[in-house]
């Protein structure tokens, strides 16, 4: 490697934060300096002027949304916190690192601020099934999840043997159990109706 060579920073840890939490910068970032340079300091650009929205702390002092901060070395990625502010949604801050060889990479955290975790919530559509025929088991369910996460695993529950039936990937399932399903192959779950109009409960 070139003595030349600028700092590297990287992304190190999770990028979620809940709503007035803080997190350090250690914990989100980490800076090598394969050129041996003298570290000069950081630059940190806030991406989002919105009021609410999250923010950078450091010696005391709040950093103002959307601003962009230039930090001596002296300071420790330990005492630089970025907090999750007020308001859900994604904010952006560009690192960056100084030392006598210029400066690093632009390195962009996309910081995910959201409500603490709550259970997603399902129900049901009103799709029908004509009388031999199938549909994907997703037809017959919404999911909404507060907090934007993607489901992992789907349970399905047939409550009636001798009339429709549950099928993955063709195979009959059996009622009165759990099926689970995760989530990368619910799409080969389908409904099958009876063959004789009936109502049945899912």
């Amino acid at each position: 490697m070139s003595a030349n060579t600028p700092p590297v920073v990287s992304a190190t840890g999770t990028t979620i934060i809940l709503l007035n939490k803080w997190v350090r910068l250690s914990d989100l970032v980490s800076i090598s300096n394969p050129g041996g340079g003298a570290l000069l300091g950081y630059q940190i650009v806030d991406g989002n002027s919105a009021a609410g929205s999250a923010q950078e702390w450091n010696s005391g002092l709040y950093g103002a949304q959307g601003g962009t901060f230039n930090i001596a070395a002296g300071v420790s990625l330990n005492d630089i916190w970025l907090g999750g502010g007020t308001t859900p949604g994604i904010n952006s801050f560009t690192i960056q690192a100084q030392d006598t060889n210029g400066w690093s990479n632009a390195l962009v955290i996309n910081l995910a601020v959201r409500t603490s975790n709550t259970v997603s919530v399902i129900s049901g559509t009103t799709t029908g099934v004509v009388t031999g025929q199938s549909v994907a088991a997703t037809s017959l369910i919404n999911v909404t999840d507060l907090d934007g996460d993607t489901p992992t695993i789907y349970h399905f529950w047939d409550n009636g043997a001798g009339g429709g039936h549950f099928a993955l990937n063709g195979t009959t399932q059996a009622a009165f159990q759990i099926i689970e399903v995760a989530a990368a192959d619910v799409g080969n779950l389908t409904y099958v109706s009876a063959g004789a109009a009936s109502s049945e409960t899912l």
